[in-house]
């Protein structure tokens, strides 16, 4: 799932009808933005624009 994917995936999940998106569907959408995350704040070298993006720092 590419992280666009999964913002969007999170954004629909957050609000109260999220229409037919299956729970675990946002559960995967959510565990992938935070392995980003995790990977961004580790010493692995990461890639700043898409810190950024998994941040929502960037559209």
């Amino acid at each position: 799932m590419s992280l666009r994917v999964a913002q969007l995936l999170r954004t629909r999940c957050s609000t109260p009808d999220r229409g037919d998106v299956p729970a675990a569907v946002c559960s995967r959408a959510r565990r992938e933005i935070q392995t980003i995350l995790d990977e961004c704040g580790a010493s692995l070298p990461a890639d700043d624009e898409l810190c950024a993006r998994a941040r929502g720092d960037l559209p």
